[in-house]
């Protein structure tokens, strides 16, 4: 039986959810994106081509661009769900009970909210400036 307060089960859930979003980001799409190179398939940002970055209609931007352009805007809106995510769990770490329970959780969660931002404005300046080593740097991250 679970007894921990409820603001410490929504903050554990969190973790579990920007975790997964994490690993499926980094490793799928993002390997999937450099291995079918398509980083490019959209030389815009935020948008994409005229597109919002919130549209779901994949088919609709794979008759438009190619299937790569998909993948591609299925990588951003990952990367923008885990900026989400980020920030969601910066502030619960502020719930008074986490601060208490556990110090050094809001300097984590900052750090990794922090690291989160550096990544995608890696990812929108390899976008908008098209250099190679910003790719390498974005790719690592």
């Amino acid at each position: 039986m679970n007894h921990a307060p409820s603001s410490e089960r929504v903050f554990r859930l969190l973790t579990w959810i920007t975790l997964v979003v994490t690993v499926v980001l980094t490793t799928g799409l993002g390997g999937a994106v450099t291995s079918a190179e398509v980083g490019m398939a959209y030389p815009t940002w935020p948008n994409l081509n005229g597109w919002s970055l919130f549209n779901f209609f994949y088919a609709d931007i794979a008759e438009q661009f190619g299937l790569g352009a998909s993948l591609e805007h299925t990588h951003r809106q990952a990367g923008t769900l885990l900026g989400l995510l980020s920030i969601f769990l910066f502030v619960t770490a502020w719930r008074p009970r986490l601060r208490e329970n556990y110090p050094n959780l809001r300097l984590l969660t900052g750090i990794n909210l922090l690291l989160v931002i550096v990544q995608g404005l890696l990812g929108a300046f390899r976008v908008l400036e098209n250099v190679q080593v910003v790719a390498i740097f974005h790719a690592i991250g």
